[in-house]
């Protein structure tokens, strides 16, 4: 918790100074961002019909420095978020946590094509919990998993709604920095080896070579990204992304989409619908089977991820 504390303070201050400088910057930047704290509170006593105290809260962070000048063209954006929730008696859960940088260089080419070069980072801000089996070992932390890609390739934007990336060239690192997680070969790196070594009456497991703390992937991806205001004060923001490893099963496409609808009610309270969608193969899951009517594990295999988020709060923009 206090190096989530810590990050938060850090990117407070980060966005503090930049938005500082957007005051004082005249040429070819422009910034945009926006704080949102979304707050939920139940609370029950002598309640016949039933029900569990609860308090939850999530942040979001989101800031965008775009540059324009001549045939070149530079957008970043960060994207981040972080939530809790206490329920009745039982211990504090992370409901939400993302922390994603976008960075997109491009060289105009012809008409609406430019050159590319795009840079990405995925990561989480703390440690998550499967909470239904286990809330003590964490099965994932900062940078457990963390992806990093930088691609080459060509972007084709006619305006600021819409915009996609070709990248056929692209190298993506998936990173998990946490020894028992690479030992446990989560998230696809390759995981520990061992071996059984016997003396006498004593059999022992000895382990003979640490888990990779980095998977290297060598492919194809694309991103498109579309923000949009549908109606008045209803916009949508979506992304998708697809990713072949040329080197490891390229038939099987790693899948990102996230899209988030926001309704304004006035200049500080919106309501906001998100969405996301994750398939990646190198990430397993047990499967199950019905044996003699008992559930039995016989292995692992991928599983579509879905996340969505339903909220109301507070936004400044700046």
């Amino acid at each position: 918790m206090k190096k989530v504390l810590f990050i938060i303070f850090l990117s407070s201050c980060a966005i503090s100074l930049l938005a500082q400088e957007r005051q004082d910057t005249i040429g070819p930047w422009y910034t945009d961002g926006d704080i949102s704290i979304n707050f939920s509170q139940a609370y029950f006593n002598n309640w016949a019909a039933g029900g569990e105290n609860s308090l939850s809260g999530t942040g979001f962070l989101n800031y965008y420095a775009n540059y324009r000048e001549g045939k070149n063209k530079w957008d970043n954006t960060l994207n981040s978020a972080y939530g809790i929730m206490k329920s009745g008696d039982q211990d504090l859960m992370k409901t939400d946590d993302k922390l994603e940088l976008y960075s997109d260089y491009g060289y105009d080419a012809w008409g609406d094509w430019y050159y590319s070069t795009s840079f990405s980072l995925k990561t989480q801000f703390a440690d998550g919990y499967d909470y239904k089996t286990d809330s003590t070992n964490p099965v994932s932390t900062f940078m457990a998993p963390g992806y990093i890609s930088l691609g080459l390739g060509m972007e084709y934007s006619k305006s600021k709604i819409f915009k996609i990336i070709i990248s056929p060239i692209t190298v993506r690192n998936t990173y998990v920095l946490d020894n028992t997680l690479a030992d446990a070969g989560a998230f696809g790196v390759d995981a520990a080896q061992y071996e059984t070594r016997i003396s006498g009456n004593d059999t022992t497991i000895v382990k003979t070579k640490d888990g990779e703390n980095v998977k290297v992937a060598f492919g194809c991806k694309v991103r498109t990204v579309l923000d949009y205001e549908i109606w008045t004060n209803v916009n949508l923001k979506t992304s998708l992304e697809l990713f072949s490893d040329y080197l490891d099963n390229p038939q099987n496409i790693d899948v990102d989409w996230q899209a988030t609808l926001e309704l304004k009610i006035n200049d500080y309270l919106t309501t906001t619908i998100s969405t996301q969608l994750l398939y990646d193969d190198d990430i397993r899951f047990p499967k199950t089977e019905t044996i003699n009517g008992k559930e039995v594990t016989v292995g692992t295999s991928p599983k579509l991820q879905v996340k969505e988020v339903l909220s109301v709060g507070l936004v400044l923009k700046f």
